[in-house]
Formats: C-alpha cells, structure tokens, sequence
C-alpha cells in the first residue's frame, strides 16, 4: 500500500493570505475614520447602528472646538451622517416640545393636510403654550401643523392626537416611527411634549429633524416667522409667531433653514435647528442650555454654525 502524505502547507498559505488582507482592510479603515472619510462600512460599536457612506466633510487644522453652554449637543452633517460636534449626544434627556416634530410625522403619515378637525375640551384645557383654540372650532390639518410647529401649540397637538383615535394610541404610532427611522434611544409619552418621562438623546433628535426635512410640508412651517391662522368658517383667527429666534428678525441666521424649540422646568431651553453651509445641510441640536434666558438655545446653535463654516472644507 502507498502512504498518502498530507500537504499541510497549502492550507497555512492560504489562512495566512486571509489575515494578511483582513488585517489590512482593517487599518485602512481605521487610518479612513481618523481622516473623517468614510469610505467604508463601519458601525458604531456600542450602538451598532450603520453610518451612511457619504464622505465626510475635512476638519481644518489649528481650529479648537467650540465651548457650548448646554448639557447635551450634537452638530450632524445630515448627507453623511457625520458627527461634527458632540457633547453628552446620546445620554437620555426630556426634550420637551422637540417630541412635535414626530407629532407632525405621525400627522404626515396619517392624514391629509385638507381634513377639518372639530376642536374637543382637551385640547382646550391643555396646559402650557397655546395658540388658543376652541371647542367646537372647526380647523385644517394643515393649519393646525402651523399652530403646532410655529408657536408649539400643545392645544394643536393634542386636537391633532386625538383626531382619529385616543391619545394613546397616537403616541404608540410615534413610537413606533421613531424605532422605523433609527431613533434607538428614543420613547415619547405624549404628543406635545409636557411629560418629561419622555426621553431622548441629541443624537436621535438630530435624525428625527433629519427625517423631517424631508417632507416640504414640514421645511415650509418650521421656517416661517409668523403667520395667522384661521377656522374653516373664519370666525376664529390666531396669531402665530415662531419660538425659533434664528428665524425671526431678532437674530435670523443666514442660511437657516428652520427648526423647533423645546422648554419645560426639567428639560431646560432646548433648539433643534438646520442651516445650510456650503451647500450641506447641517443639523444643530442644543438640549438644556446653561443659560435660562429664553434666546440662549438660539445663541449657542449659532456658534456651533459659526464654528462649522470656519472649521470644515465640505466636498460635493
């Protein structure tokens, strides 16, 4: 009989070929990210959520970060996804009137901008800011997304809430939009708002601002300054005018493209904002400033827009 000998060592070339490559995959991944470019698939370790393959904008040298006077901040490329700027960014806050903005998505989702709404006494007995509806009132979809997002109306969002099924129900919808759009970190309680046992992070605020964006119905509300609104009969009127200081003339920012702002005892003075730079939509979220002057979350995301256009060479 013949023995067959075993060629042990094609198999070690062969592994060792493997690592070789993997190995350097691996670096030039690493050597990528720390360039801020990503050109390739990467994953955030302790969240495992994917980051989009867009390149990332070039941070310029000898530039230091900004100091921003808030607890929890996050400045996002939206077209990469790329965080410029982060600050206790995934720590679980309350984020107050922010939650609207998933209000008016879930309302996107659901209705249609021409349904008229007959006003019920909870939304009229709704603590905190209001645009003053009635009971009875006969109003828009579209209206009401104006009341709700110009001058936060809580009045707006609980008629909006309510219109086809229980309150309740409608924040399971908003929950179960927010997990649908990457919201990892995110549970609402209520449509307007008010309870602070709702929670978020800056992070997830910035892909919910990101997400609405999208939708032109949204981008139109969030950037006008004021506006009056009316009843389907005309017979009730309301003075809107926007929270959102970088769209009004007390400190309109150039660029900006609107946002949404948020303010309860726990929450703090919060701003969800977008402008554009160089052609790049940038997001800034500012959660609970340290300063508790009602313009100071409009100040701070100013500098972080500041600070971005001299610190970022951002390619098409």
């Amino acid at each position: 009989m013949f023995e067959v000998k075993r060629n042990i060592k094609t198999p070690v070339i062969i592994a060792t070929i493997i690592i070789v490559c993997f190995t350097a995959v691996f670096v030039y991944n690493i050597r990528s990210r720390n360039n801020n470019e990503v050109s390739q698939p990467w994953f955030d370790k302790k969240y495992l959520k994917p980051v989009n393959l867009i390149k990332a904008p070039n941070r310029k040298g000898g530039i230091k970060d900004p100091v921003i006077y808030a607890n929890n901040v996050v400045l996002l490329d939206v077209m990469s996804m790329y965080p410029l700027y982060e600050k206790n960014e995934r720590q679980e806050v309350s984020i107050a009137s922010m939650t609207k903005l998933m209000t008016a998505l879930v309302v996107l989702d659901h209705y249609k901008l021409s349904d008229v709404i007959e006003v019920k006494q909870d939304a009229v007995t709704v603590i905190g800011s209001k645009i003053g509806l009635k009971e009875g009132e006969k109003i828009t979809v579209e209206k009401l997304l104006n009341g709700l997002l110009i001058s936060s109306g809580n009045d707006a969002a609980i008629a909006l809430s309510s219109y086809k099924q229980e309150s309740s129900k409608f924040v399971e919808l908003m929950n179960r939009k927010a997990k649908d759009i990457g919201m990892s970190q995110t549970k609402f309680m209520d449509p307007a708002g008010l309870n602070d046992d709702g929670k978020s992070t800056a992070y997830d605020i910035a892909i919910l601002f990101g997400e609405a964006l999208k939708k032109p119905e949204v981008v139109k509300v969030v950037s006008t300054s004021e506006e009056t609104i009316s009843s389907v009969d005309g017979s009730n009127t309301h003075e809107l005018k926007n929270s959102n200081r970088l769209v009004t003339d007390e400190m309109k920012y150039d660029g900006i493209i609107g946002g949404k702002t948020g303010f309860t005892p726990d929450a703090g003075h919060s701003l969800v904002s977008a402008a554009n730079i160089d052609g790049r939509t940038i997001v800034a979220v500012v959660i609970n400033t340290i300063d508790i002057s009602k313009s100071a979350s409009a100040v701070e995301s100013k500098k972080l827009y500041d600070w971005c256009k001299n610190s970022f060479i951002f390619g098409q």
